[in-house]
């Protein structure tokens, strides 16, 4: 709305009285703005005068307590927060194995041995003559894990292999994700082995009278495998499924290989083989391990 009559500016009484008194006041005012500013700022100070004092009588007394409680060698509170804290990688046998000519496998066992951490884990299977291969492996709480190095080409007679850790960072799994981590765990991870046997090359010839396979340059060799089926009984679809296999000659090793399978859904059984371009020795028996990282939810086919 116009505030103007006629070419004037309209004006109120009431603003009238308002603008005489702050014009006879307004010196008054200004000071009365100033003695606030003065107190708030006094106010201000004082409590960070307080809080100073406070802490050099009080608290930095109280921290250099604590600290020398805390260096102190045995002491309770020390033993407390290491009883927390994650423990290393416990680690297992290591061993190589000659594939034939330059090619070489690496196997090693690795423990977690804490019951509600997650390990990631960097490390490296070194063979000597080998290019190095830096690996990640999630270790599940209170699990073993095989760890493998397949076909490693070396330029030397290597007569063993070196697990080497670089880094391992820990996750802790909290109450509210899980209150029993290994009842977590075997519930996602009930996977069964049915029936693992080794074919040797003389059986394989009488099974698919094909003894060998072409290879390059047309020279043939004589294979070996694995069989078994998979079964999964827990009620999770596996994205991907991680099936390390073993061939044991008594306690040792004498082959290794490593296969996956994607989408095994609830109650399915799935037959699996696993092949070795070469002829193996005496196999006593077949060890599979099944693997994959129930922690991560991209490991699980989700609908």
């Amino acid at each position: 709305m116009d505030s103007s009559f006629g070419g004037r500016d309209r004006i109120t009484d009431r603003q009238l009285r308002w603008g005489a008194w702050y014009v006879e006041h307004r010196a008054q005012l200004q000071r009365l703005g100033r003695w606030i500013a003065i107190g708030v700022t006094t106010m201000i100070g004082l409590y960070a005068l307080w809080r100073l004092t406070w802490y050099g009588a009080v608290e930095w007394p109280r921290f250099l307590r604590s600290a020398r409680v805390w260096s102190t060698p045995n002491n309770a509170r020390g033993t407390y927060v290491a009883q927390l804290r994650p423990k290393p990688p416990v680690l297992g046998e290591v061993m190589l194995i000659a594939n034939g000519g330059t090619s070489y496998d690496a196997v090693a066992q690795v423990s977690n041995p804490n019951a509600r951490w997650v390990g990631i884990m960097t490390y490296e299977l070194e063979v000597p003559g080998a290019e190095p291969q830096v690996l990640r492996t999630t270790l599940l709480p209170g699990r073993d894990r095989w760890i493998t190095r397949l076909n490693a080409v070396s330029t030397t007679n290597p007569t063993r292999a070196t697990l080497v850790i670089r880094e391992t960072v820990w996750e802790r799994i909290s109450l509210e994700a899980s209150r029993d981590p290994e009842r977590y765990v075997s519930d996602r991870l009930r996977v069964e082995i049915v029936d693992p046997k080794f074919v040797p090359p003389a059986a394989l010839v009488l099974q698919t009278g094909t003894p060998s396979v072409a290879v390059s340059g047309g020279a043939p060799v004589r294979i070996s495998r694995a069989t078994f089926g998979v079964r999964n009984t827990s009620a999770y679809t596996f994205r991907e499924l991680e099936l390390d296999i073993l061939l044991r000659r008594g306690s040792g090793i004498v082959g290794v290989n490593r296969v996956t399978i994607s989408d095994l859904v609830p109650g399915e059984q799935r037959a699996v083989a696993a092949t070795w371009f070469q002829p193996l020795g005496l196999v006593q028996s077949v060890e599979v391990i099944p693997y994959t990282d129930v922690f991560n939810p991209g490991s699980f086919v989700t609908r």
